[in-house]
Formats: structure tokens, C-alpha cells, sequence
């Protein structure tokens, strides 16, 4: 993409080609404008200030405005509704409806223009199939499916979808490309817990996909892994506002309705739950605390025994809960506002999927026939529900819909049209990584985002695309747990405890750092600690998207 930097302020080194505009209005004028300064009110500082910025912005006519801070939402809003174009921001700024991607992009997908153009499944241009699949059609085609085969994976659900297709399939948790076999039409990852997946050897004669099925808060390590499965497209389950950040053509390749998991057809009457959900963090907290609000008022209100609301369940404890629920609760959190697999688990159970208002949804779904949006007072909406026939009605509908258009068996005649479209030509746009050491480390933990670092300023250089802290820079900002890493190259670490506390997930330690083992039995007495060549990572067992081995599976 063209990028211009806007900035408020006089110049800087660290951004000599970007836009600055003046915090202070009028320029120059010797002393007359120096009073004028002075007795300038700060309301007219301010309101000068966003004109400023916004027409700074509006000047490079751009498509998508993205605000950094909140003090740049207002003036990124104004110029955009100037220019016609949205505004990308992180998902805790308040961006305005009328000029929000999350909340346009699925319905208008050349605002978020991507780099390379994608198909246009499940957009306003394509038209959803209608009709039952048949097996064994896609017989003669072969594909490696690479992903780690956990309980909770939807890759488990495409995998299995494919095999009623009659594709010969083979189930990798790595790849060697130099092994790929004479006749393969593709190989397809998923996105899955870390560790990521290891890929060796030259770029692969066929087409690679990656499906990425988490939004804002994986972005950052999507965006590595991409690259380091060496994906020729892109397949995006939501947040469709993304696909601007990716180099890879894009296509939206939503969650699939498991029909061959789950049995809908328990009329409601025999049903024993009012209400359902399984997830996790459903006691709230952070992103979650409409989720934990909403479970907490449903259970006292139609009482514990009426709810299932569960989390640590195997997919077949969570489906069998489901086919014995009447309603089922969707709220995916509100950092990523996502198509959740929660919605197609629903409608297979023939519950009624009560959901927050998710952008991209209404593509799959209709709104007025196939799901209701929660609204106030929530307890009448839950009882109300339940005593309309209706409402039975509108759950049938959604999962006979379902049936028609969005199966898994559906999304691999999908998945086969963005194969057939796709050309192997992607080497890997970064250089060979580092293969040990700290750097070594580092890329192979492709979730960490933002580390702080003693004694190991190389790394900054090595790795532009994560936040990397010197903590010199830092002094007295320095909090508990505000780094996922903390990385120490030392060998003494008894003075560092403050650093070491910053570190949220992961130590890295390099040198014989005399006094680490002192302060973990005193202060991380459950750490656990491996070794990575000369460099030690001590796992601090923080919650995280990560598998442990007993939870994978075999094929």
C-alpha cells in the first residue's frame, strides 16, 4: 500500500517524511503571534488542531484512515467521511458507525481494498449455493492438510468434510515441501494453538492456503505465520475489515454448520436447557465482561438448573448440550467482534441463535428469519422467547438454511474454487530465520507481540515487525506483567527483578544469569523451563492459545 504518516506536531527525525501539523496556530508572526498563542483559549487549540489534522488527512485522499491514538479518532472520522473513505482502529477506540470497517467492510469489501483481489465468496457479488453436496464428488483430488488436531480445531470439521468429498487427504503437522507428491492440488493450513507449525524446504509447486480464523487480537502472528507457511491466498472466517493487512489475495472463508456432528431435530418441548453457551471466560473479565454479565443475569433468572453454560467440554459434551437447548447465547468479545464457530453450533442444533450484533453475520444469515439480536431488558427477551412458538420456527429455518448453503461440505467446494484460481508462485518474502539464539527464539514463538529486552538490542532490527522495549527506555513505566516477554542477556540477574516481573508469558534468558532460579522459587515457583540451545525460556504458565501435547489427536 501508499502510506502517508499524519502527525501532530513540529518534525521529527524518527518520521522525516511524514505530514506534521502545527499543535499551535498561528505560525510564526514574531511576537504578535506569540500573544496570539498565549491568550488562544484551549477549546480553539482544539478544534484548530482536528481541522488541521483532518484536512492533512483528507489531502492524501486515502481509503483507509487509521487513527493510533484516541486524541487522532475524531479528526481520522472527519476526513474520512470527506473522502469517502473508513476508519481501521483498534477495537477499543469508539469509531462511529457511519465511517467504521468493522462494521461496512462486509458489505462493501473495495473499502478495505487488499493488496492482491481474492474471490468474492460471501460478499454481495456472490450468490450462496442452495442444494446438498454430494460425496465423493471431489474424487481424484489430493491435498495436505496442515494443522494441529486438536478437539476444539474447526480444521477437524474440514477434515472430515473433505474426506466425504473422496479427497485423498493426508493429515501433517509440519511440511517438508521438498517431499510434497506428484499430483497434489494443494496444501491448506489452519490456523491452530500454538506452537506454530515448522516449514522446511524450497517454495512448494503447488498452491498453499492459509485459513486464519481469529481477528484483532491474532493479527499480528497471522500475518507472520502467512509468511512462514509461504501462503499463496488467504482464507479470512471473519473480520473481514482485516483483509487489507494481509500481502496475499484474500477470501472470506466463514466457519461451516456441522450438520454431521450435531442432531437438530429434538423438538423443543423435549429439550431440558432454556438457555446455552460454551466458551470460555464466561465469568467475564476484560474483552468478556458483557459475555459474564449476560450468562450471570440469564442463570438468575431462569434459574442454574435451566442453563448449561459450560467451559472445558469436548466438542461432543458442548453438542450434546446444545441439541438438548432451546436458545444459545453468541457474544464473541469486543476486541474482534467475530463470526464465532458458536453461531454454526447453534444452528446445527436446532437452538436459537440470540446473538450480539456481528458485523458480517447478516451475509450468512438473515437477521429477521433465521436469528434475533439481544436487546433490553434481556430477561423479558429470554422469557418472551421462549413462550413464542415462533421462536422454535426461526431456529428451524436457520438450520434448514444452513443445510442448503453453509456446510462444511459446502466450504470444500469452496475451498477447491480458491485452489483452482490460485497459482504457486510465493517464495517466502522474508529472509531464512535465524535458526538459534535469542533471534532464533524469538521467531519461533511467532505469538509474542511485545517484548522488553536487556542487553540484546539487536533484536529490534532483526524482527521490525514486533514491539520491542530496551528497557532503558522504559525506566519507570516498567510494569508487572505489561510484556508478554521479558528477554534478558545477562549473567546476573538478581538486579532485574522488576524486569523480570514486567514479563506476562515468557522469560528468555541468555548467559548464566546467576540469581534467575532464586527468584523464580521465590516469586514463579511453578514456572517450567526448557532449553533452546544457549538460551533458556521459562514458560511463567500464563493462559494462552497454546496446546499441550495430551490435547492432540491423532489422525
Amino acid at each position: 500500500h501508499d502510506v502517508t504518516v499524519v502527525a501532530a506536531g513540529s518534525g521529527s527525525s524518527d518520521a522525516p517524511d511524514a505530514v506534521w501539523v502545527p499543535t499551535r496556530r498561528p505560525e510564526g508572526g514574531g511576537k504578535l503571534g506569540a500573544l496570539a498563542r498565549r491568550s488562544q483559549p484551549e477549546a480553539v487549540r482544539a478544534v484548530l488542531m482536528e481541522r488541521g489534522l483532518a484536512g492533512a488527512v483528507g489531502a492524501s485522499n486515502p481509503d483507509v484512515v487509521v487513527p493510533t491514538t484516541v486524541a487522532a479518532l475524531e479528526s481520522s472520522a472527519a476526513a474520512a467521511r470527506a473522502t469517502g473513505a473508513v476508519v481501521v482502529a483498534d477495537p477499543r477506540f469508539e469509531v462511529p458507525r457511519d465511517v467504521n470497517a468493522v462494521e461496512i467492510a462486509p458489505s462493501r469489501p473495495d473499502l478495505v481494498p487488499g493488496v492482491a483481489s481474492g474471490l468474492a465468496h460471501h460478499t454481495p457479488a456472490w450468490t450462496a449455493p442452495v442444494g446438498t453436496p454430494v460425496d465423493g464428488r471431489h474424487a481424484g483430488r489430493s491435498i495436505i492438510l496442515a494443522y494441529r488436531r486438536t478437539d476444539s480445531n474447526p480444521g477437524r470439521y474440514l477434515e472430515d468434510a473433505l474426506l466425504r468429498a473422496g479427497v485423498e487427504l493426508t493429515v501433517v503437522d509440519h511440511l517438508d515441501t521438498a517431499t510434497l507428491p506428484a499430483g497434489l492440488d494443494g496444501v491448506v493450513f489452519v490456523e491452530g494453538p500454538y506452537p506454530a507449525l515448522d516449514v522446511v524446504g524450497p517454495p512448494s509447486h503447488v498452491p498453499v492456503l492459509f485459513w486464519a480464523h481469529h481477528g484483532e487480537h491474532h493479527l499480528d502472528a497471522n500475518l507472520r505465520l502467512a509468511e512462514r507457511y509461504r501462503a499463496d491466498h488467504v482464507l479470512l472466517a471473519h473480520s473481514w475489515h482485516l483483509s487489507h493487512r494481509f500481502a496475499q489475495p484474500v477470501t472470506r472463508f466463514p466457519f461451516g454448520v456441522p450438520v454431521d456432528r450435531m442432531a437438530g431435530g429434538l423438538p423443543w418441548a423435549q429439550r431440558d436447557y432454556d438457555v446455552a453457551m460454551v466458551g470460555a471466560h464466561l465469568d467475564g473479565g476484560g474483552p468478556y465482561a458483557r459475555r459474564g454479565e449476560l450468562v450471570s443475569r440469564a442463570r438468575a433468572h431462569r434459574g442454574a438448573d435451566r442453563c448449561a453454560f459450560l467451559e472445558g467440554v469436548t466438542a461432543a459434551e458442548m453438542g450434546a448440550a446444545y441439541e438438548r437447548s432451546r436458545i444459545i447465547i453468541n457474544e464473541g468479545g469486543t476486541r474482534h467482534f467475530p463470526i464465532t464457530m458458536r453461531v454454526f453450533e447453534a444452528i446445527a442444533a436446532g437452538a436459537l441463535l440470540l446473538t450480539d450484533r456481528v458485523p458480517g453475520l447478516s451475509q450468512l444469515f438473515d437477521p429477521d428469519a433465521h436469528m434475533v439480536h439481544i436487546h433490553e431488558p434481556y430477561e423479558q427477551q429470554l422469557d418472551a422467547l421462549l413462550a413464542d412458538p415462533a421462536s422454535e420456527a426461526i431456529a428451524r429455518a436457520a438450520l434448514a438454511h444452513g443445510v442448503a448453503s453453509h456446510t462444511y461440505d459446502h466450504r470444500v467446494d469452496e475451498l477447491f474454487a480458491v485452489l483452482d484460481s490460485t497459482t504457486a508462485a510465493r517464495a517466502p518474502v522474508q529472509d531464512a530465520p535465524p535458526a538459534d539464539g535469542l533471534s532464533g527464539l524469538l521467531h519461533h514463538d511467532v505469538e509474542v507481540q511485545r517484548a522488553v529486552q536487556l542487553g540484546a538490542d539487536e533484536l529490534a532490527d532483526a524482527h521490525p515487525d514486533r514491539e520491542l522495549w530496551g528497557v532503558e527506555e522504559l525506566g519507570d513505566r516498567l510494569q508487572p506483567t505489561s510484556f508478554e516477554v521479558a528477554i534478558l542477556r545477562a549473567e546476573d540477574v538478581t538486579d532485574h527483578r522488576e524486569l523480570m516481573r514486567a514479563a506476562r508469558r515468557y522469560l528468555y534468558v541468555e548467559g548464566a544469569a546467576a540469581g534467575l532460579e532464586e527468584y523464580l522459587e521465590a516469586e514463579r515457583p511453578d514456572a517450567t523451563i526448557e532449553s533452546f540451545g544457549a538460551v533458556r525460556r521459562v514458560d511463567l504458565g500464563a493462559p494462552s492459545y497454546s496446546v499441550k501435547p495430551h490435547e492432540v489427536l491423532e489422525p
